[in-house]
């Protein structure tokens, strides 16, 4: 489980308090000074959702029911075309098609910062460690 660096708020809380500075209005001006406040708050709310993502878990019993209807919808098709075994065949075929890529389209994107397709924190770093220079 992913959790928030008190490291991190502390920094956003600087970061807040830097922008919200009376010498920074007067040096920018009070429209810079707003545009930068909601930059800042757009980005520590872009954070919240991706700590709040990176928490979130799958209940297996829902995969489970998942394949247990599509079980279901495999057996309706073919009973569907019982007089027609080539028919029965190339729609059960067309669906198990469709629906398993599907399927592991949804499981590899529900999380995305588990793996396989995980989103690293690398182009966030970036900016931080060119913010420092």
């Amino acid at each position: 489980r992913h959790s928030e660096a008190p490291e991190v708020l502390a920094r956003a809380d600087a970061l807040l308090a830097l922008l919200a500075a009376p010498a920074l209005a007067e040096a920018a001006g009070a429209n810079v000074q707003a545009l930068l406040l909601r930059k800042a708050s757009d980005i520590r709310s872009d954070h919240d959702l991706r700590v709040a993502l990176s928490q979130t878990h799958v209940n297996p019993l829902k995969w489970l029911g998942m394949a247990f209807l599509g079980f279901l919808t495999l057996v309706s098709v073919a009973m569907a075309h019982l007089e027609r075994p080539r028919a029965a065949f190339a729609a059960v075929l067309l669906f198990a098609l469709a629906a398993a890529p599907t399927a592991a389209i949804v499981l590899i994107q529900g999380n995305p910062f588990q793996q396989p397709s995980s989103v690293t924190p690398a182009p966030i770093v970036a900016v931080a460690k060119a913010l420092e220079r």
